[in-house]
């Protein structure tokens, strides 16, 4: 994907479009669903890039959106709370040459440079797509750095792999959630190695 972007964009992001579907509507085994991606961050950050960065020609780009307006539209893809990790592109580029993956040894720093900017332009600066949860923003890049993006629905207790631990306490909780988030998508920038640990209100814990 990484050495021919042109050829296999629409291949990969047609396969992650389901694969993200799946995930939003299997049957819940738990209370609390934790997802890395959603069908959300596929359409508006990784379509997005291969159509800006002109590597996916219009066609293509006009079929994968109107399938996700679709199944926006459609199908219940909603999401409680968006955690957005965020941080720089060249820290996430000196974690990926630390962590040696072969898979992952052809990716520029120009293209987590461009992901980083879409994410930052969907979730901060408040960008031509609509932001589908309340966002949580984390900098992991310094320890113990969260903030708040709107307002937020619920309760949780959060911190960061450094070790250093904060509250967020929500201004209201939807009542169809038994006291808890239901969805909470991990948002991030690409290869940012990271891990966060969330506890419920109903002392439920879960890594992700």
């Amino acid at each position: 994907m990484y050495r021919d972007a042109c050829r296999w964009g629409l291949t990969l992001q047609t396969y992650v479009q389901l694969t993200m579907l799946d995930q939003h509507t299997r049957p819940q085994m738990s209370p609390v669903r934790l997802m890395e991606r959603s069908i959300h961050s596929a359409r508006y950050i990784f379509v997005e890039n291969l159509y800006r960065s002109r590597k996916m020609p219009e066609v293509d780009y006009v079929v994968l959106s109107e399938w996700f307006d679709w199944i926006v539209k459609n199908t219940d893809v909603s999401m409680d709370l968006i955690v957005y990790l965020r941080t720089t592109p060249e820290t996430c580029y000196q974690r990926l040459k630390m962590r040696c993956r072969e898979e992952e040894k052809v990716i520029p720093l120009e293209y987590l440079d461009a992901i980083h900017h879409l994410y930052e332009e969907w979730l901060i600066k408040g960008g031509p797509f609509p932001i589908v949860a309340p966002v949580l923003v984390s900098s992991p890049d310094r320890a113990g750095d969260f903030s708040r993006r709107e307002s937020d629905l619920g309760n949780v207790s959060h911190s960061s792999v450094w070790g250093r631990t904060e509250s967020l306490r929500a201004q209201e909780c939807r009542s169809s959630k038994q006291g808890g988030w239901k969805y909470l998508l991990l948002s991030h920038s690409p290869h940012s190695d990271l891990s966060l640990r969330v506890t419920w209100t109903d002392t439920r814990e879960g890594d992700f």
